[in-house]
């Protein structure tokens, strides 16, 4: 499970950064849902630099 939600969000990451990269309003701000490109990029990157903090944690436990 938490490896498939590891993909998920490097997969995330990747079409959103090919979005904003080639879609000039993929970087605009929406009304509905706010700034694209925290939810194409800022979101994923956070959400995969969580999930690492939580994996790495027990080694960190171990080594100390």
């Amino acid at each position: 499970m938490l490896f498939s939600l590891n993909r998920l969000l490097w997969q995330w990451l990747c079409l959103g950064l090919l979005l904003t990269l080639l879609f000039p309003a993929a970087r605009a701000s929406s009304e509905l849902i706010g700034p694209l490109n925290f939810w194409l990029l800022g979101a994923p990157l956070a959400s995969l630099a969580v999930f690492h903090r939580h994996a790495l944690a027990p080694a960190r436990r171990r080594a100390a």
